[in-house]
């Protein structure tokens, strides 16, 4: 749905170093729509995200790791919010239901889970 290519090598840049351009974020459109219907939000809402999403990455972020996910994930949150955007991550009544029954017991983190089709 995103993919990031950063235009520095190795170490990302420093916060406050002049840097013109961070990198390339490139989204899928078709991917985009058909996630957000079937995640029951808006297209411009999931797009935000997804850029939000890419940036992070451009920025030297990674979901590699539960910790790293855990702050990954908190930023978009905090940035998602500030433009009125609800949590994409926050479990849907349905989604809570089925954990109380044991459905969701596999899923490992929850950045993992929303991101299925």
């Amino acid at each position: 749905n995103v993919l990031s290519f950063p235009a520095w090598d190795g170490v990302p840049p420093a916060v406050g170093a002049d840097t013109r351009a961070l990198g390339d974020v490139v989204i899928a459109c078709e991917t985009v729509t058909r996630e957000a219907a079937a995640q029951a939000m808006s297209s411009a809402d999931h797009l935000c995200h997804l850029v939000i999403h890419g940036v992070l990455h451009l920025l030297g972020f990674d979901h590699e790791e539960a910790p790293a996910a855990d702050r990954m994930e908190a930023l978009e949150v905090a940035v998602l919010a500030g433009l009125g955007i609800s949590d994409p991550y926050a479990p849907k009544a349905e989604d809570r239901q089925a954990a109380a029954l044991g459905a969701g017991a596999g899923a490992t983190h929850r950045h993992d889970q929303r991101w299925e089709p």
